[in-house]
């Protein structure tokens, strides 16, 4: 039971930082407009609001 308690932390603690990570750069390619071929990435897409 505590493995799995660990393991559901771990996960909602790596979902919190791609989330962040997401928002930060899309963030970061609405202002650079010269970042085309980095912002069209769909990765970011999938994590960000």
């Amino acid at each position: 039971v505590l493995i799995l308690l660990v393991a559901f932390a771990f996960a909602c603690g790596l979902n919190q930082l791609f989330w962040y990570y997401a928002k930060m750069k899309k963030a970061e390619c609405e202002q650079d407009p010269g970042l085309d071929d980095y912002c069209s990435k769909d990765i970011f897409k999938h994590f960000s609001k």
